[in-house]
């Protein structure tokens, strides 16, 4: 089993469950992997496979248990997303556009069919990483390839008015392309911050598994200016037209969150050979998710605050006028969003959890591969008669930055 052998009866297999899940949530949201327990059985499955490096094999029951845990938000999401596509019934498709329709349902599983194939040659590095890379692959580019294709393309039109046929399919590609484009505004910013923060967590653990490498901390400070210069344009847009201290002050912690790591990039590219060392990395991951976290919760303070004059006729009433109403609120009648809706719920919490622990796991893998590529390729510089030149090169290139 993958979660570990059940035993007793059903309130013993319950319990059992419980104390497996909990210790699988542990280990997959550990920041040092230095301290990752590798069970005796998976100690010998991976000793008998040839995987006998000790930091190998935290490496790898980590990551196999990063897959269990993002099993459960992954599934969740495509059948989310399938429900979502079934549900409009107002269309009428084609030939290629239930094709279409499809492949847009089939790339939804990609991740979650990766995954659980993942899981089954966990202790076989290179196989395991080839499913989950080819499963991120499918699922994030697949659907953004085919919102590309002409939506007038993939419908029936009931026209009676042959000449007005080219003059209606006009008018809805307009129509639905405007609404591809509001989808993408939600869609996007939850895939690209997904993805920086999967990139940020793969490098801030990979540190701690290969302490003397440069590559995470490299990747680390090249992530870290994506999230600021995307809420930039934003920042700047609220700077402009609200006055509220607390939407100010959230969007600025959001903004300068990211930048902490890029402050420490020069100490986080060196190796890290002592225990001081260490005790920075976890000093700076606690400030940098501390800032992230007051800047959210100063946005979330203006949401429950802050009231926006609705249209009533947008709420569904006939009287015109308007009514005064917050963003978030705990009352329909008096808030836009409860935070138990669960459109908040799916795009802020299970998307981003499934999609930056998923991203997480494709990274690790990608820099695990890289650095062993140029420790490999450092090796025969130093073992070539051009290795002293190099060194000399270098290390001026040190003291002069």
């Amino acid at each position: 089993m993958w979660l570990g052998p059940w035993r007793g009866g059903t309130k013993g297999k319950l319990l059992t469950f419980w104390r497996r899940s909990m210790f699988h949530l542990r280990r997959a949201f550990s920041w040092d992997l230095r301290s990752i327990v590798v069970e005796p059985a998976e100690q010998a499955r991976l000793s008998s496979e040839g995987t006998a490096e000790p930091a190998l094999q935290r490496y790898l029951t980590w990551r196999r248990s990063v897959l269990l845990v993002l099993c459960v938000p992954v599934c969740l999401l495509a059948l989310l997303d399938t429900l979502d596509n079934l549900a409009d019934e107002d269309v009428e498709y084609n030939g290629l556009g239930m094709a279409w329709l499809a492949l847009i349902i089939l790339a939804s599983y990609a991740m979650p069919l990766a995954a659980i194939l993942a899981l089954r040659v966990w202790s076989r590095l290179k196989k395991s990483s080839r499913r989950v890379a080819w499963g991120w692959t499918i699922s994030f580019l697949v659907p953004l390839l085919l919102l590309a294709v002409p939506f007038h393309w993939l419908i029936r039109l009931n026209v009676e008015n042959a000449a007005a046929e080219p003059v209606v399919r006009r008018l809805t590609s307009v129509y639905v392309g405007l609404t591809f484009f509001g989808i993408l505004l939600i869609v996007l910013p939850v895939i690209l911050l997904s993805i920086t923060f999967g990139v940020q967590r793969a490098c801030l653990r990979l540190k701690t598994l290969l302490p003397e490498s440069s590559v995470p901390g490299l990747f680390l400070a090249a992530s870290a200016p994506v999230v600021p210069f995307f809420v930039l344009p934003f920042f700047v847009l609220l700077l402009q037209i609200a006055t509220s201290p607390l939407l100010i002050g959230g969007m600025a912690l959001l903004v300068v969150s990211p930048i902490l790591y890029l402050v420490g990039a020069k100490k986080m590219a060196r190796p890290f050979l002592e225990n001081d060392d260490f005790r920075y990395l976890h000093r700076l991951q606690w400030i940098t998710k501390s800032t992230f976290w007051a800047g959210i919760a100063c946005l979330i303070l203006y949401a429950f605050s802050k009231s926006i004059p609705i249209p009533n006729i947008l709420l569904g009433e006939p009287d015109e006028g308007f009514r005064d109403m917050t963003l978030l609120g705990f009352t329909e009648a008096t808030s836009l969003y409860r935070p138990w809706n669960w459109t908040i719920l799916r795009w802020f919490v299970v998307e981003m959890l499934g999609r930056s622990l998923f991203t997480m796991v494709v990274v690790s893998d990608l820099l695990v591969r890289i650095n062993a590529f140029l420790w490999i390729a450092q090796r025969q510089t130093a073992m070539s008669g051009r290795a002293e030149s190099y060194d000399q090169l270098m290390s001026h290139l040190d003291r002069t930055l």
